[in-house]
Parts: structure tokens; C-alpha cells; sequence
């Protein structure tokens, strides 16, 4: 007995079929009818994408081949417009069934947009089977494969792959017609809107598979390009003295057979693979141009030149720039900004090391620079390297001091002495210490002070406070403070953003 062939896509449908037998003696979970969704879904996508190929296909031919040499190309560009017609009409076909399968079947869900019910299975025996539906769309199916064929000769029909594929399949024990194996009595009806998407797949397919055919049939035929683009491209047009320049000259259509000749300033390429490769030495700093010519023998014997536009690179100096955003200086205790940058090198191929205390990490476009009090009238050194052709280079460092922070201003009620009514100062409940003109806004903490107030007759108070807020033994003096009492606020610790105390200025108060 002869074996008969099965192709893999049949292979498929028989195991989905066995898949839906299996479903039948269970309850068929939503996840199962959910896969057959997903597989509708993706059909659909790969369909619309196979669709936009051969449009761009089609259009590529009309601008590049057809409006060349109409009379030439015309007879392959009518087939191929041919074509693309009879699969259109059978898509219409599969479309128009689907939509009336899935109205037969109760119709969408206007939320989810899916079958009402989608495990129905008599839906799909009736409307495929038992009212032909599936025949008729068989017969379209054959009838687009014998016009696609008439579009060939005879000798070349028999090694089309056409599909939709409309022969019989094989059950379990016997031979299936193609109605029973794509639309067996058991089909859910969500499975079978599946296996139209895949109809309607198959057929774009198809489509993009015959046009591809008729209208590369002349590059069987023909070693001539239609349509020539000379193209130079180099890496960059900004180089670093010592390092070599490269660009590549190439036409953007290439032909193996036949190896065409390039020159850049007169000076010949080695051509391999079509490319040729251009390399300048880039020891003197400075603008350059060059410009490429490639000649090529045409199909007639003659040669025809072709020009790229002329290029321009600048080879300069290693050279980086390392700043401090706002001096320059950096400051212990604080996050100092630092701009960082190489002229003509990406930012990420640019790295930084430290040499000496502290640590730098990029923030945004920039870099922040923290060090500790610790290391406060020391130096610290960046050295910026680069990342080009493949090795790392130094293009550039800076070298910064770290200085202290300076003192804060120590006030009360805005002010660090002068006069004040004995209610103005009654109502303040604590003192500050702030820096005036600086360049990042700092925040420094009380830790300590003396409060002092020296009556009329000389009498002193002394009391001693910790933190910048008033506690109650301060409050009792100010509340007894009047006229022509003096207020001094002394030894005043303050902590700054380096973690080190310093003793500020006193704040004298004249009471009037």
C-alpha cells in the first residue's frame, strides 16, 4: 500500500482536530476558546503586514522598473496587477463568510467584541457542512488557484506552491474530505473563525509569493541595475588627531558578478564585496574633503561613471573640558555639579576617573562631585578618557581644589546686631545661621549658643541653650528683658553640610 504525503500545515489541522475531539467529552475551558482568539489575532497581524510587503513591493516596481521602460515592464506589471485582483476577490469571499458565520453564530459581544458563544459546535456542522458553505468556499479557493496558474507557462505551473491548500487530510483511522478536516462535526465555532484567518493568511501569502515571481522574473534574465545611487559613509566626520578616518564608498544596488572601480581624490579603493574602503591618516589637525567616483561596466559594454557628493571631516586635538558648574573650586559636605564634555564624542563614550578623595556620579546631562570635610586644602584630579575605535584614550583632565564652606551669618529676626523693642525680641522663638551671596543655598544647624543679657545697672543673666530653638529658661530672660538692656547671643556652634561644628559670630541686640 502507498504512503500518502502529509504536508506539515496538514499535520496542524489534524492535531487541531484532535484537540477538539478531545474538548468534546470536556467541559471547554475559556482558556482553550481564548487560544483560538489569540490565534485568530495573530493571523490577522502577520496578515496585515504580508499585505503592506507586497504593496511596497508593487510600488518599489512601478517607480523603479515600470516608469523606466513602460513598454518592457508593462506585461509583467498586468499580470502582477492580475493577480493581486483574484486574491482580492477570494479574501472578499472568506471575509463575506466569516462575517456571515459569526452572525449565524449569535453574533459579538459588544464589550470584548468575541463570539457570544464561541463552544458552540452545531453552528459550524450546519453552516459549513449541512449547507454546503464550506464546499462553495472550496471551490472559490480552486477556482483562484487555476486562474493564478493561467498567469504562468505550463512548464513552470507545476512548481507553484498555491494556498489555501484544498486536499483531503487524514483523521484518526481514515481519509477526511477537506470540508470534514477543516470543519469537522465537533468544531467549535470560535476554532472555525480561526481557520478562516488562516484561509485569509494563506491567501495574502500567496499573493505576495506569484507577484514576487512575475515581476522578478527580468533579474533572471538581466544583469543590469535599473536604477544607481552612489553612496559614501563614514563613522563620523569629526576624528582625533592620530587616530585613522574611515568611510566606505559602495553603490547602494550591487551586482557579484561584476565588480565595479572606485577612486577617492584619484587614488584607487580595494573593492571587496562590492565595498570600497577609504582610509586617510589624520596626523595634522584640520578640515578635509574628498569626494568618491565609482565606474561600472553596463550590460551594453560601456562603462558610465557615478559621483558621490562631496564629503568634509575635521580632524583636530584631543581636548576635553572639566568644569565646576559654578567656580572653580569644589566644596566639602556638598554635591558640587560638574560639566564634563569632549567636542565631537558622545556622552557615552566618555568615562571619568578620580584621582584623589571623594566620588563622582552622573546626574542627568552632568556629573555631581562629593567629597568629605576631611579632605578640606587637598586636591583632587579628573581625568577624562574616551571610548574611540575600540580603545580607550585620554583626551583631557582638571585639577580643583576643595575647599571649606565658609561661615554662615548667625541671626536673629534677620538681623546679626542693632536695635530691637523689647516686644520684637519677645516674640522671636529661635536664631538662624545662613550664608549671603553664595553660590548654592546651604543649610547649616544650631547646635548650641549662650544667651547673656546685661541690664541697665550692669546686672548679668547667663543661660545656656541647645539648639537654635529658645527653650524656657531663655524665654523667661527675654520676657524680663526692657529699655536699655543689652541681649548677646554667644558662643554660637553651628553644623554645616561637612559634618564639622565652628563657632559663629555673637549676636548683639540693643533693646530700645
Amino acid at each position: 500500500m502507498s504512503k500518502v504525503k502529509v504536508n506539515p500545515r496538514q499535520r496542524f489541522i489534524s492535531l487541531m482536530y484532535l484537540v477538539l475531539l478531545a474538548m468534546l467529552a470536556l467541559s471547554i475551558p475559556d482558556t482553550v476558546l481564548n487560544a483560538f482568539n489569540n490565534i485568530s489575532d495573530n493571523l490577522e497581524s502577520g496578515t496585515s503586514r504580508t499585505k503592506k510587503e507586497t504593496n511596497n513591493y508593487i510600488a518599489y516596481f512601478e517607480q523603479n522598473r515600470l516608469k523606466n521602460d513602460t513598454a518592457k515592464h508593462m506585461p509583467y506589471y498586468k499580470k502582477a496587477i492580475a493577480a493581486k485582483s483574484i486574491i482580492s476577490n477570494l479574501e472578499k469571499s472568506i471575509d463575506s463568510l466569516k462575517l456571515e458565520f459569526i452572525n449565524r453564530a449569535g453574533g459579538l459581544d459588544e464589550e470584548t467584541q468575541l463570539l457570544k458563544s464561541p463552544e458552540n459546535t452545531d453552528i459550524t456542522n450546519r453552516f459549513f457542512q449541512k449547507e454546503k458553505n464550506a464546499t462553495l468556499l472550496k471551490e472559490k479557493i480552486k477556482a483562484a488557484h487555476n486562474q493564478l496558474m493561467e498567469l504562468f507557462p505550463l512548464n513552470e505551473r507545476g512548481n507553484l506552491s498555491l494556498k489555501p491548500e484544498i486536499s483531503d487530510g487524514l483523521g484518526n483511522t481514515k481519509k477526511l474530505s477537506w470540508e470534514e478536516h477543516n470543519f469537522g462535526p465537533e468544531t467549535p465555532a470560535t476554532a472555525a473563525i480561526a481557520i478562516l484567518s488562516m484561509f485569509h493568511s494563506d491567501a495574502a501569502n500567496t499573493e505576495n509569493d506569484v507577484i514576487k515571481k512575475l515581476l522578478g522574473r527580468l533579474d533572471e534574465t538581466e544583469l543590469r541595475f535599473d536604477n544607481y545611487v552612489a553612496v559614501a559613509a563614514a563613522p563620523s566626520s569629526y576624528v582625533l588627531a592620530g587616530e585613522p578616518y574611515t568611510a566606505s564608498v559602495y553603490l547602494s544596488s550591487y551586482n557579484s558578478q561584476q565588480s565595479a572601480s572606485m577612486r577617492v581624490n584619484n587614488q584607487p579603493l580595494q573593492v571587496v564585496e562590492g565595498i570600497g574602503n577609504y582610509k586617510a591618516n589624520t596626523s595634522t589637525p584640520g578640515i578635509y574633503t574628498w569626494r568618491g567616483v565609482i565606474t561600472v561596466k553596463q550590460t551594453d559594454g560601456k562603462y558610465k561613471t557615478y559621483t558621490t557628493p562631496v564629503q568634509t571631516y575635521q580632524v583636530a586635538k584631543p581636548a576635553a573640558t572639566v568644569a565646576a558648574t559654578r567656580m572653580n573650586v569644589v566644596y566639602a559636605g556638598i554635591e558640587n555639579p560638574i560639566e564634563i564634555a569632549s567636542a565631537g564624542i558622545p556622552d557615552d563614550q566618555i568615562s571619568v576617573v578620580v584621582n584623589g578623595a571623594g566620588s563622582l556620579k552622573k546626574v542627568g546631562k552632568g556629573y555631581e562631585y562629593t567629597v568629605g570635610g576631611d579632605a578640606i586644602g587637598k586636591k583632587v584630579v579628573f581625568n577624562v578618557m574616551a571610548k574611540i575605535n575600540g580603545k580607550s584614550i585620554s583626551v583631557g583632565s582638571q585639577e580643583f581644589r576643595i575647599k571649606r564652606i565658609k561661615d554662615p551669618i548667625a541671626k536673629v529676626a534677620g538681623k546679626s546686631s542693632g536695635s530691637m523693642t523689647a516686644v520684637a525680641l519677645r516674640n522671636q522663638s529661635f536664631i538662624y545661621a545662613n550664608l549671603d551671596d553664595f553660590e548654592f543655598d546651604i543649610k547649616f544647624n544650631i547646635v548650641r549658643f549662650n544667651l547673656i543679657k546685661i541690664s541697665g545697672n550692669r546686672e548679668i543673666q547667663t543661660v545656656r541653650n541647645n539648639g537654635a530653638d529658645f527653650n524656657a529658661e531663655v524665654k523667661v530672660v527675654l520676657d524680663g528683658a526692657s529699655s536699655g538692656n543689652r541681649i548677646i547671643f554667644d558662643n554660637i556652634v553651628a553644623k554645616g553640610p561637612d559634618g564639622k561644628e565652628r563657632l559663629l559670630n555673637s549676636i548683639l541686640i540693643n533693646i530700645n
